[in-house]
């Protein structure tokens, strides 16, 4: 993890740039904010880290049990929300000259997610033979 040493402006955040390499692997720039200036608390970036640790876990096992090789595909396989340097506001990554991932945060407001969101899917209808 490097400073570019550039500060930028995205969806009105202000951040500054980072370049993440790893071994064999391209590398990612991510341009981070001061969490509590674009209204991040600690509760918040905690969650945040805890959902990407059990992403990145799951990518990792989901690409394991394929039974192929290991890809380079799923990029860097870092933590961004986990960086100590502040909270990732724009993530982007390029492979062969081509833009692979480009996200950025666009705005930042306090809500309870619709309980709805964590209702199990209701089980798949039974085919109708026949029909």
């Amino acid at each position: 993890v490097s400073s570019l040493g550039t500060r930028h402006t995205y969806g009105g955040f202000a951040c500054e740039s980072w370049i993440l390499r790893q071994k064999e692997r391209p590398s990612r720039v991510v341009c981070l904010a001061d969490p509590a200036s674009i209204q991040i608390d600690e509760t918040v970036r905690k969650q945040f880290q805890e959902m990407s640790r059990l992403m990145i876990g799951f990518m990792a096992a989901a690409e394991a049990a394929s039974g192929l090789p290991a890809s380079t595909d799923e990029g860097i396989r870092y933590n961004t929300y986990d960086m100590p340097q502040g909270f990732p506001v724009k993530v982007w990554e390029s492979r062969s000259g081509q833009t692979w991932m480009d996200t950025e945060l666009v705005s930042v407001s306090a809500a309870d997610p619709p309980a709805d969101l964590f209702e199990p899917p209701a089980p798949p209808q039974a085919a109708v033979k026949g029909k």
